[in-house]
């Protein structure tokens, strides 16, 4: 039972268990008239089964060492893509943050531009005498502008909670459903 401890620390789960009830062990088919059964003999053996079970990204070492044993080399080609898939994916996360960073600097000065434009506009019609354009045209721009970022703040948030969601979880949330 030592064995099985150590596997299942390792994630590992390996068990032996009779398949049949009460059978002894010892028992094979019995001829004997009372143990017939219209006729045929009865078999009274014990089957044993074991399970294996493993969990992880890469086969399990039994399985990788019999991987090698058929095809040398194999062990090192399943580990080296392991490796390769793991850089390709913190690469492609690299890539999409440098992205979103970028795009968030454009974003601000784009908005910092759009706002500018609205209060020089508003100023301009109020100082030709268009009070109430100016004013429309100053709070329309203005409230435009808080608008956007509540808005991006809000889909920024909920984006780090499925993010989130996802680590803990691993399902992502049906964006389709809504909640009540």
């Amino acid at each position: 039972m030592a064995k099985g401890k150590a596997n299942r620390e390792k994630g590992e789960r390996e068990e032996s268990f009779p398949l049949a009830n009460n059978v002894p062990a010892s028992s094979s088919i019995d001829a004997s008239p009372r143990s017939q059964n219209h006729g045929f003999p009865v078999n009274r053996g014990t089957l044993v089964g074991t399970i294996h079970q493993y969990s992880g990204p890469l086969p399990d070492p039994r399985t990788l060492a019999e991987f090698e044993r058929i095809c040398p080399g194999a062990a090192k080609i399943i580990l080296n893509r392991f490796v390769s898939q793991g850089e390709h994916r913190q690469q492609l996360e690299n890539m999409a943050l440098a992205s979103e960073i970028r795009n968030s600097g454009r974003g601000l000065v784009f908005g910092l531009i759009i706002g500018l434009a609205a209060i020089g506009g508003a100023t301009a019609c109020i100082l030709m005498g268009h009070e109430w354009g100016g004013s429309l045209l100053g709070a329309g721009g203005f409230s435009g502008l808080v608008g956007v970022f509540v808005y991006g703040s809000r889909s920024r948030r909920k984006e780090r909670q499925d993010r989130l969601r996802i680590q803990l979880q691993g399902t992502p949330e049906n964006k389709d459903e809504e909640k009540p």
